[in-house]
């Protein structure tokens, strides 16, 4: 999760469903084979969940993918951004997406089907009027709790609760249900995904990063993933916590490494101005002791500090 290569394009828009773009989607194994759910934009500008399907199972890289004959699977209601899919102890599939107006709010709403093809609407997943759209919605397990995801109004939220097996509602254990009241990133991190790694038996999730410019063409990219984290749940149960993955560690330098003891920080400090601390991409890990009166400061050092590296 940490040195990637970079392999040809998967999934382009060609077809009537998906000529206008292809919005976000997700991955479920599905009998053993990987499965992409994506929102394809049609020809009319109405976004509808389509299906995609390895061209070569054997393939390690599964660089070439075939689209079904019979796209698109949904085509109401008019939402985006599939999620990974989950099943119940009766081998149900269920769906869910960003949905949303300005009556209703914002909105995940829920899916099922027996064969992975033939998907039955079945209502939202709870209700809610935060926010008028939801945006790449997810679902998952940690630690025998329920962490629902989505992204809205310019930041991404998350909260931990119940969902009912039977009626497939979900029902936050630690504030109203109108609201997903936990912010995951305070920075630019937007419309993340997390997916489940099986090795160390933790979801991870990544988030988007964007520029405040609009230079890509002449950088040759924009916009870039924030580095993976693994989720938590804090000692009580009731909130989600995050942090970078294990493997990150490897990008550690140690002819580099510094330990400063003693530093007093001042209100809007920078990182840049700390002696003896020098890099565009930095680690720091603190402890940190200060009066009550002070825990302002502590902020303050530390926006400043995400904001520089951000920037970079």
């Amino acid at each position: 999760m940490v040195h990637w290569v970079r392999l040809p394009i998967a999934l382009a828009p060609d077809q009537p469903y998906d000529i206008n773009g292809i919005f976000t989607g997700s991955t479920t194994i599905v009998d053993g084979v990987p499965v992409i759910i994506y929102t394809g934009i049609t020809t009319d500008n109405k976004q509808v969940q389509c299906q995609a399907r390895p061209a070569n199972i054997s393939d390690p890289t599964l660089t070439n993918w075939t689209k079904l004959s019979f796209n698109p699977l949904i085509t109401q209601p008019n939402g985006r951004d599939p999620a990974t899919a989950f099943q119940d102890d009766k081998n149900n599939y269920y769906l869910i997406y960003g949905y949303g107006t300005a009556e209703l709010g914002g909105q995940a709403v829920i899916f099922t089907s027996k064969d992975f093809v033939n998907w039955t609407y079945l209502h939202p997943l709870h209700s809610n009027k935060y926010g008028t759209f939801w945006e790449c919605p997810d679902i998952f397990n940690v630690s025998n709790r329920v962490v629902l995801k989505a992204s809205l109004l310019g930041r991404d939220f998350w909260t931990v609760g119940n969902l009912d097996p039977d009626q497939m509602i979900f029902t936050p254990l630690n504030h109203d249900l109108g609201e997903l009241i936990q912010i995951i990133d305070s920075g630019k991190f937007y419309a993340s995904k997390t997916f489940y790694d099986p090795l160390n038996d933790q979801q991870v999730i990544m988030g988007w990063v964007m520029e405040d410019d609009n230079q890509g063409a002449q950088r040759g990219w924009q916009g870039f993933h924030t580095l993976p984290r693994a989720i938590f749940l804090s000692e009580d149960g009731l909130e989600v916590r995050s942090r970078p993955v294990q493997e990150v560690r490897s990008l550690r330098d140690q002819q580099s490494h510094r330990c400063l003891k003693n530093i007093k920080v001042s209100p809007g400090a920078l990182f840049q101005n700390i002696p003896n601390v020098t890099g565009n991409q930095i680690e720091v890990q603190t402890t940190w002791q200060f009066p009550r009166n002070q825990v302002k400061s502590l902020f303050v050092f530390f926006h400043c500090l995400i904001t520089s590296f951000q920037r970079t």
